[in-house]
C-alpha cells in the first residue's frame, strides 16, 4: 500500500487530474469494492452498478464518481417468504455489511452522517470513511457513499474486473476480479427513466434549485452513446420494463 500511495502523484500528472486526492479516492472506492466481493449471502447477489460502475466498464465519463452503487437481487426462494421474515433478512445483510466494514483495518464508518435506511431496508446509505494522506478538494465527499438498494435486474449481470486508476495505469496493484455488474445498456435505461421522472419533478416544481443528479444522468446517457452507441429495439423494451417495475 505504501508504495501505491507514492505512486498517486505521478498517476495524477499523467491523466491531467487536478487533484491527487481524486486519484486516492478512486483507489480506496475499488478497495472497498474487493471487500464487498467477499460478501455472498444465501438471499442475495451483489451487483455493482450505477456511474461508478459505468466508469469502470470503459465509459470515459471525465468525472470523478465518487459513490458505489450496489443492487441487492433477489434471489426466488427469498421472495417466497413473508413480508416480515424479508424485512428481517435485509436487515441481516446490511448489519453484516456494515460489520465488514466496521471490522476492516481500512475503512470506518462515519459516525457524523448516520445510516440512511427506508423502504423496509430495501434502500440503505452507509458513509464510509478511508485513509486520506493527499489535501482534499471541496467537490469531493470526505468519504465514500455506500448505497445498498434491492433490485431485479434488467438483464442478468456481467462479470468485470475493476481497476483502480493507479492499476491500470502502472499496473501495479491487483484489481478487484469478476465482480458482477449491471450491464451498460441496463443502467442507460435506468438514467433515461431517472432523468424523466426528474425533469417532471422540476416541471412540477420549476422554483427549486437545479437538480444535480439530472445533469449526471443526461452527461452519462451523451457518453454512452458517444462511446457504444444505442440499440434502440432493446433499449425501448428495457425502459417500458422499468416503467411498469418502477
Amino acid at each position: 500500500m505504501p508504495e501505491l500511495t507514492s505512486l498517486f502523484p505521478d498517476v495524477a500528472d499523467a491523466l491531467d487530474i487536478e487533484s491527487v486526492a481524486i486519484v486516492e479516492k478512486d483507489y480506496f472506492v475499488v478497495d472497498l469494492l474487493r471487500l464487498l466481493k467477499e460478501i455472498k449471502p444465501e438471499t442475495h447477489t451483489l451487483v455493482f452498478a450505477g456511474g461508478t460502475a459505468l466508469s469502470k466498464a470503459g465509459i470515459s465519463l471525465n468525472r470523478m464518481s465518487e459513490d458505489i452503487d450496489i443492487k441487492l437481487v433477489p434471489t426466488e426462494n427469498f421472495m417466497q417468504n413473508g413480508r416480515d421474515k424479508r424485512r428481517k433478512i435485509r436487515k441481516e445483510i446490511v448489519q453484516i455489511i456494515t460489520d465488514v466494514i466496521h471490522n476492516s483495518d481500512i475503512f470506518s464508518l462515519d459516525n457524523e452522517n448516520a445510516r440512511i435506511t427506508r423502504d423496509e431496508y430495501r434502500y440503505n446509505e452507509i458513509s464510509v470513511r478511508y485513509p486520506q494522506t493527499f489535501a482534499q478538494v471541496p467537490c469531493l465527499r470526505p468519504f465514500i457513499k455506500l448505497e445498498l438498494m434491492e433490485s431485479t435486474l434488467l438483464e442478468h449481470p456481467e462479470s468485470r474486473d475493476i481497476y483502480s486508476l493507479v492499476t491500470e495505469l502502472t499496473g501495479k496493484g491487483t484489481p478487484v476480479t469478476a465482480f458482477p455488474c449491471a450491464t451498460i445498456l441496463s443502467t442507460q435505461a435506468e438514467k433515461l427513466i431517472s432523468m424523466m421522472r426528474r425533469t417532471a419533478a422540476h416541471l412540477r416544481n420549476p422554483e427549486q434549485q437545479d437538480d444535480e443528479f439530472l445533469v449526471r444522468h443526461i452527461y452519462d446517457n451523451y457518453c454512452i452513446v458517444r462511446e457504444k452507441g444505442v440499440n434502440v429495439p432493446v433499449l425501448k423494451n428495457f425502459v417500458q420494463i422499468c416503467i411498469q417495475l418502477w
